[in-house]
């Protein structure tokens, strides 16, 4: 529970993704065979929002370039007040298709691909989550630089692998939020970070490791909490669910060590609890 209610406004795409697990390690090439996880509307920015919102957060909805079935399931989410957005156009429901390896490889297939060109306008809150897909990261760049130097924004960059550049951002994020590879040690991890925080010039740089837990970066310090549970398993959304234990950890006043310690512990139990039996 969040002590005080924050205004988070999370920025990103929607579509309902339907999830599959794929059964051979590192094979997402056809035929294969795997197993139906289920459905859920994302993308991230839409779960985070979804999860605050339950935790008494004041959290809000800008969608970039959603359709008309897409923005109607959004009101039909979040209240009519809660969910803006930029540009669009008149079609069906957005979906898209995640096949899982167990590695944690991942291959989308999407009925469309999103391609915002309207300006965002102002944004008004304690902090904006930012989904920063690569898809998204030239449009994001030109529409946030220049923001009111004030706001403060968590950058989601979703999965990149070790070796793949990492992206610059036009603005300097209080955290930013990277999965890599489960072949990565945690040494690794932490190292990459680190990188990760002086790239994007953030102030806490968050790297995910799945049930390997976490590690975070603030300056020259950096820590890694595990997963106390044997169970966690891989479900669609974790990493949301891990932001948003970030954003009410902050919003509770909680830093480094510590708060990395409450985003894993909670995130984890989530994540258990959703995990298929």
């Amino acid at each position: 529970m969040i002590l005080e209610p924050w205004a988070v406004e999370c920025v990103g795409t929607i579509a309902l993704i339907s999830y599959w697990q794929v059964r051979e390690r590192g094979v997402l090439d056809s035929p294969i065979s795997g197993r139906w996880c289920g459905a859920v509307l994302g993308n991230d920015a839409v779960l985070v929002a979804r999860a605050l919102s339950k935790a008494k957060t004041d959290a809000r909805c800008l969608l970039l370039d959603p359709t008309s079935a897409d923005l109607k399931r959004a009101v039909t989410v979040f209240g009519r007040d809660r969910v803006r957005s930029v540009g669009g156009e008149r079609s069906s429901l957005s979906r898209s298709l995640c096949l899982e390896s167990p590695d944690g490889q991942r291959r989308w297939i999407l009925t469309r691909s999103p391609a915002p060109k309207d300006d965002i306008g102002q944004l008004n809150a304690d902090l904006v989550y930012v989904d920063y897909y690569p898809e998204l990261s030239e449009y994001l760049n030109q529409q946030l630089v220049g923001m009111d130097e004030r706001l403060r924004f968590m950058v989601n960059l979703s999965w990149l692998s070790a070796s793949e550049e990492i992206p610059i951002l036009a603005i300097r994020p209080v955290v930013v939020q990277a999965s890599i590879g489960e072949a990565t040690s945690i040494k690794e991890a932490a190292a990459y970070a680190a990188k990760l925080a002086e790239k994007t010039g953030a102030e806490r740089a968050f790297v995910t490791l799945g049930a390997r837990g976490a590690v975070l970066a603030v300056g020259d310090a950096a820590w890694h909490v595990g997963t106390k549970s044997r169970r966690v398993g891989r479900v669609m959304g974790a990493g949301a669910m891990f932001s948003t234990e970030v954003v009410i950890g902050l919003a509770n006043g909680l830093d480094r060590e510590e708060l990395l310690e409450s985003a894993v512990r909670n995130a984890s139990l989530k994540v258990q609890a959703a995990s298929p039996r």
